[in-house]
């Protein structure tokens, strides 16, 4: 096993599928060691969620949308300003993972300089979709976000051997 590297990644995204598509900005966004991905959806969460050990007694809890309703200064992407507090955010790009590779989401730094953390579980070999992500702001001022800002990379990693069975959850295809 090992991390793909740039070079790597840029061969991936030519496949069809692409590892990763809908990039904005493949020359900003593919990273040395991953790639960064940007937030398109973000929902205050509004209730109890519920896990159990079976998949089909987990319940995610219900969430109301945050808009992006705050117009940028200089004609770009609006923003939205928030409050301390759990949001669940849908990614923007679509995730393409080969039976051969997974991968690990880290925040980005400049989240956590802010006192912002962006939570992650593992992305499966063979997993597809547009993916979600906790988003918790632990600064008392809060938060003002763009919409598609970079807030994670996705570190990719190779397997040696590929299982004869990727990921076949209930989130596959997921957003």
């Amino acid at each position: 096993m090992r991390t793909l590297i740039r070079e790597e990644l840029q061969h991936y995204l030519r496949l069809t599928p692409p590892l990763v598509e809908g990039l904005l900005d493949p020359a900003v966004q593919v990273q040395p060691h991953g790639i960064d991905l940007t937030v398109d959806r973000v929902e205050r969460l509004e209730g109890a969620g519920r896990v159990g050990f079976a998949s089909e007694v987990t319940v995610r809890p219900p969430g109301r949308e945050v808009p992006f309703n705050v117009p940028d200064a200089q004609g770009g992407r609006p923003w939205v300003s928030l409050e301390p507090g759990a949001y669940r955010i849908r990614l923007a790009e679509r995730v393409h993972l080969p039976r051969d590779v997974y991968a690990i989401a880290r925040p980005r730094s400049s989240l956590l300089r802010m006192g912002v953390h962006v939570g992650t579980a593992l992305w499966d070999a063979g997993y597809s979709g547009r993916g979600e992500a906790l988003l918790v702001v632990h600064n008392p001022h809060g938060l003002h976000l763009q919409h598609r800002a970079r807030v994670l990379q996705l570190v990719f990693f190779r397997l040696d051997t590929a299982p004869q069975a990727g990921y076949a959850g209930r989130y596959q295809g997921e957003g």
